[in-house]
């Protein structure tokens, strides 16, 4: 009985039970009791046939981590096997160890009911897991499964399981990474490779509704900079690709514990971004280099250096008049602004302070007003410095550069009224209002440039050589994010309502709007309305009073 018993749980087919391992009511000379202990132990073996019926069910529709948590059962059956054959084993050389004098079914039924409880686990977590389509599902559902486990066999199965697929998704992962292929694509599956720019992260690289839940916002940004860093120093000469991917695979093999977490990835991926970037990225981007990136974007980039403003303005004021009539204005513009550009580098010797770095701007004409040109930079940085110098921020850079030109343009256009008004004009309160409005223009500057863009980009450039050894791209990346931030929200940038009346003062004195003493009183009350929205961000927690007081008290 014991023998037949044994081969029924290891999952073959007996006489004794019916379809729903039932004993059958045709076995004689069996004691109502010793039938019920029968039936108690054939469940188990009802349970094991449920897995596997489960199994086969989903065989032709599973997802590929799901052949993971296949294969992790059918070694929770073979572990089974096992006990079944130590346990024949016993029985049939009378083990006294095990048996005693007798061996009953009661004792078999102790015996298996540990792997009762575990197979049921089983069973429950793989009916759960099984139908899951996409990997963020099944991970989710694994994940709840521990935090809600109902019995310690249910959480030891879960936990166990978890670890398989995290393995397997990490190993999917890393292939995806090197080998620049997927090892199947339902795994990795939260990627698409439809971004707008192939040089730097955005929210359209990703489906966002199948990431992985240790998978934080941060830990994709990082990952996207490491698969392009990958799939770019792949083809590099010169660059050790085979020992880079070995220092990761290390990491990967010794430094991850499991179940990943969001801190775990986090953690991980800084370190292999930290390889990328000491192996191949700063390659080709050293961190001198990056310093005069960054002394470009001041200088060129946010006018920090007024001779290139001034003297670029010039030369294209020259160079442009009788453009806008010809047949193809737009790319005779264009071709001047070029030449324009070159030819104020190399007069000013602009070129051996900042080398190939100024290939990283193209001027771009905005518009032709009161006899000024108004342009912008558009910024086209190449892999890696796309790395250093997003999108994102290539936008806020030429915001910032369009509003500093409009503020420079508009000094030199009422620093040449204010000398005409005073030297001609007997009109005091007119005189009075020219001057309200140079000395909040001028006075506003200084603070942009001496307050608030000067020293961040200083603190900027410090960071960057004093922290040269770290060697980690998106280390530096988000210092450069947050100097521009700040650099944003302390020139008002952020506020639609101050912006909105700075552009207010500007256009109505690039356009010459005012000549009458009435047009600039009411300019002055436009100033005054100005400065008391500033004069409100005092209070306000995300502006940094220091500078600004400084700046407001200069105005009083």
């Amino acid at each position: 009985m014991f023998q037949e018993l044994i081969l029924v749980l290891a999952g073959y087919d007996s006489d004794l039970f019916d379809s729903t391992f039932q004993l059958r009511k045709n076995i004689p000379l069996l004691h109502p009791a010793e039938r019920q202990l029968i039936n108690e132990i054939a469940k188990v073996a009802c349970i094991r046939r449920e897995i596997q019926s489960c199994a086969e069910a989903y065989v032709c529709k599973l997802h590929p981590l799901n052949k993971q948590t296949v294969e992790y059962a059918e070694q929770i059956l073979a572990n089974f096997n096992e006990f079944l054959a130590t346990i024949e084993m016993k029985i049939a050389s009378k083990d006294s160890e095990l048996i005693g004098t007798s061996f009953s079914l009661a004792q078999f039924l102790a015996q298996l009911s540990p792997w009762k409880l575990r197979l049921r686990a089983l069973f429950d977590i793989v009916k759960r897991v099984l139908p899951c389509k996409i990997t963020k599902e099944i991970l989710e559902v694994l994940s709840e499964s521990v935090k809600q486990a109902p019995s310690a066999a249910h959480l030891e199965i879960s936990q166990a399981l978890e670890i398989v697929l995290h393995k397997a998704w990490l190993s999917a992962l890393l292939h995806y990474l090197i080998m620049g292929q997927r090892l199947d694509e339902f795994v990795i599956d939260f990627f698409h490779g439809n971004s707008e720019s192939k040089n730097t992260y955005t929210s359209d690289c990703i489906f966002s509704e199948k990431l992985p839940h240790f998978l934080s916002s941060h830990s994709v940004h990082v990952l996207w900079m490491i698969m392009r860093s990958l799939e770019i120093g792949r083809t590099l000469v010169g660059i050790d690709f085979a020992g880079t991917c070995l220092k990761i695979h290390q990491i990967s093999s010794s430094a991850i514990s499991f179940p990943l977490t969001k801190d775990v990835m986090d953690a991980f991926l800084e370190k292999s971004y930290g390889i990328i970037s000491r192996n191949i990225i700063f390659h080709l981007a050293p961190v001198k280099r990056l310093v005069q990136v960054a002394d470009v974007l001041e200088a060129l980039v946010l006018f920090g250096d007024q001779r290139f403003a001034r003297v670029f303005a010039e030369k294209l004021r020259e160079r442009i008049e009788g453009i806008s009539s010809l047949p193809n204005a737009k790319q005779e513009l264009e071709k001047t602004m070029a030449s324009t550009f070159d030819y104020t580098i190399l007069m000013l010797d602009l070129d051996e302070r900042f080398g190939e770095c100024v290939s990283l701007l193209k001027p771009v004409f905005i518009e032709y007003t009161n006899n000024e040109p108004a342009f912008s930079f558009q910024l086209i940085p190449w892999w890696p410095y796309s790395l250093f110098l997003t999108d994102e921020l290539a936008r806020v850079y030429e915001k910032l550069s369009v509003h500093l030109l409009s503020l420079q343009q508009s000094i030199i256009i009422t620093k040449g009224m204010y000398a005409g008004v005073r030297n001609l004009d007997t009109d005091k309160t007119k005189w009075i209002g020219v001057w309200c409005v140079f000395r909040f223009l001028s006075t506003l500057q200084k603070y942009f440039y001496d307050g608030i863009i000067r020293p961040r980009f200083i603190h900027l450039k410090q960071f960057l050589t004093t922290n040269s050894t770290e060697l980690n791209m998106h280390f530096f990346q988000k210092q450069h994010s947050d100097c521009i931030q700040y650099i944003q929200q302390m020139t008002f940038q952020n506020d639609p309502d101050v912006v909105q009346q700075l552009n207010i003062i500007y256009a109505t004195v690039q356009q010459a709007k005012i000549a009458t003493t009435e047009d600039w009183i009411r300019l002055q009350n436009v100033v005054q309305n100005c400065i008391g929205l500033m004069e409100a961000k005092l209070d306000a927690p995300d502006y940094d009073k220091v500078p600004m007081n400084t700046f407001l008290l200069q105005l009083t």
